[in-house]
C-alpha cells in the first residue's frame, strides 16, 4: 500500500474507479464521476481535499483544485453517464406513445450530448459540427449525437472524430437556426437510437432562449413555434362566424384561426376575452360556440386577456 485517502460512507459511493494518466505516473482515485484524489507516484504527492491523513503515511499532501486539465489527463469523460436519458431514449424506442415522447422531452432538458467536431481540441473557437446528408421530407442533414463518450468512440472515434460536449437544450437552439438540418438522431447507451425532428427541436430549443430574450420577443417565439395561422377553405367559414357573433361582443378582444403542432391536432378557433370569470356575457359566448357548425372542422377554446397562450397569439399570428 503506497497512500490511502477516504472518499466518503459506502452507500454513497458509485462507479468508483481508478484511472491513470498516459505516462502512467499518476493515479486519480474516481467516485461518482468526480476526482476524489490523484496519487503522484514520482513525487510521493497525494493531493487531497483531507490535507491531514487519517492513517499512517510517507506520502506528502497538498490540496486537490480541480480543473479541466486534470479532467483530460485522465480522461474523466470516459465514465460522463446519463442513465435519465439512456432510459427516456430506450422506452421510447420500444414503444413510441405520446407519454413516453413527453417523458423522453423532460429528460432532454437536464441532458448533455457529444456530437462530431472538426478539430482534435473541443475548446478550439474554429470547430464547427459535422452533419451528415439525411433525406426525408425533404433533402438536408442531419445532427449524429451520443449520451456518452463510450458510444461516441463506438460510432465514430474509429474515424478519428473528436466530440464537443453540448447541453441538449442549446443543441436545440443553434439547430434551428440552420434551414438544412433536419434532425437530431441520439444514441443511447445501449445502442437504442431516437430522431427529434425539426419541428421537435424547435420546441425545446425554447428552454435555452428566455435568458437571451425579453418578454414580447419570447412571446412571438412560443407564438411561432406552437402555432400557424392557418389559411385554408375554412378560414372564410370561421371568419364569418367571428364577424357575426363576437366582433362586437363586449367580452371579446380578438379571435385567432390557427393550426397547432402538435401532431395530429385538429385546427383551432381561439377567442381572447377580457375576463373568464362567470358572467352573462360569457355564457352567452359559450353558447354560441357549442351551437356552431365549425366543430366539425376544427375544435374551439375560450382564453382569458391574461393566459400565456392569448399573449403568444397576439404577439405572433393574424387575429380575424
Amino acid at each position: 500500500i503506497s497512500d490511502q485517502i477516504e472518499t466518503g460512507n459506502a452507500p454513497d459511493i458509485i462507479d468508483p474507479a481508478i484511472l491513470w494518466n498516459a505516462s502512467g505516473d499518476r493515479a486519480a482515485c474516481v467516485v461518482n464521476q468526480r476526482i476524489e484524489g490523484i496519487f503522484d507516484f514520482s513525487n510521493r504527492v497525494t493531493y487531497t481535499s483531507q490535507i491531514n491523513p487519517t492513517v499512517p503515511t510517507t506520502w506528502a499532501r497538498k490540496t486537490l483544485a480541480f480543473s479541466t486539465e486534470l479532467a483530460e489527463e485522465f480522461g474523466i469523460g470516459e465514465l460522463f453517464k446519463q442513465p435519465h436519458i439512456d432510459h427516456a431514449i430506450d422506452e421510447l424506442n420500444g414503444n413510441d406513445t405520446q407519454t413516453n415522447r413527453l417523458l423522453f422531452y423532460k429528460a432532454l432538458l437536464t441532458s448533455s450530448f457529444f456530437v462530431p467536431i472538426t478539430t482534435k481540441d473541443p475548446s478550439d473557437p474554429k470547430a464547427l459540427m459535422y452533419t451528415f446528408p439525411y433525406e426525408s421530407e425533404g433533402k438536408g442533414n442531419v445532427i449524429v449525437a451520443t449520451t456518452n463518450p463510450k458510444v461516441f468512440h463506438q460510432q465514430m472515434g474509429q474515424y478519428g472524430l473528436s466530440y464537443r460536449k453540448i447541453s441538449a437544450d442549446y443543441l436545440c437552439f443553434q439547430a434551428q437556426s440552420f434551414d438544412d438540418i433536419l434532425g437530431i438522431s441520439i444514441t443511447s447507451e445501449s445502442g437504442h437510437t431516437v430522431l427529434i425532428t425539426r419541428n421537435e427541436f424547435q420546441l425545446l430549443a425554447m428552454i435555452s432562449q428566455p435568458q437571451r430574450l425579453d418578454t414580447q420577443a419570447l412571446l412571438k417565439e412560443m407564438g411561432l413555434v406552437f402555432f400557424d395561422d392557418l389559411f385554408d377553405s375554412n378560414r372564410s367559414q370561421v371568419q364569418a362566424f367571428y364577424q357575426a357573433e363576437f366582433a362586437n361582443h363586449a367580452l371579446v378582444r380578438s379571435g385567432f384561426y390557427c393550426q397547432p403542432s402538435v401532431n395530429g391536432a385538429k385546427p383551432l378557433f381561439c377567442l381572447v376575452v377580457k375576463s373568464t370569470e362567470a358572467s352573462d356575457a360569457l355564457t352567452q359566448l359559450v353558447q354560441a360556440l357549442k351551437s356552431s357548425d365549425i366543430h366539425s372542422f376544427c375544435d374551439a377554446h375560450v382564453f382569458s386577456l391574461s393566459d400565456i397562450v392569448a399573449q403568444s397569439l397576439a404577439a405572433s399570428k393574424q387575429a380575424l
